[in-house]
């Protein structure tokens, strides 16, 4: 969990080397200890799950709290289908993207400096630090995030277009 100086004063917390469903619902845990006015949540899609993705991200859904985040956006089929209809059932607000450039867009206008944003989610199809990218403060803090190398770069373009 990289904390990183984000757009407009909000705080941005990088989680995106990979997810399970312990690991995000301790990310999400953490996010709830934050003391801060608006939350956001980037959920990405966790990959490798089999047959039981769809009862593992209800599950996360399940976890989204709508007393503590302002906002669940949800990266990738399962968690598009799955975790995002799970988090609107328990009363949370929730945008559903095609891509993390979609889901930084929907971001940046809500960031100010009592918002703090988590990221997380599993790499292909997914990609969440591409979201937090484009949310950075300082542009050079891009060196942070994983997946920068120019192989896995090529690999996010072909798999999303900034279009989207």
């Amino acid at each position: 969990m990289q904390p990183l100086s984000g757009l407009k004063g909000s705080l941005l917390i990088d989680d995106t080397y990979n997810a399970s469903p312990k690991a995000v619902e301790t990310a999400l845990k953490t996010l709830y200890e934050i003391p801060a006015k608006n939350k956001i949540a980037i959920l990405g899609q966790m990959n490798e799950l089999g047959k039981h993705s769809k009862a593992l991200h209800q599950e996360i859904g399940r976890s989204c709290d709508p007393k503590q985040l302002k906002l669940v956006v949800t990266i990738g089929k399962d968690a598009n289908k799955y975790l995002a209809s799970e988090a609107e059932r328990r009363g949370c607000k929730v945008v559903r993207c095609p891509s993390p450039y979609h889901a930084s867009d929907v971001v940046r206008p809500l960031l100010r400096k009592d918002t703090v944003v988590l990221a997380k989610g599993s790499q292909n199809g997914v990609f969440a630090e591409e979201a937090i990218k484009e949310l950075l403060y300082n542009p050079e803090d891009v060196n942070k995030l994983v997946r920068q190398s120019n192989s896995w770069l090529k690999i996010k373009e072909s798999q999303f277009s900034r279009s989207i």
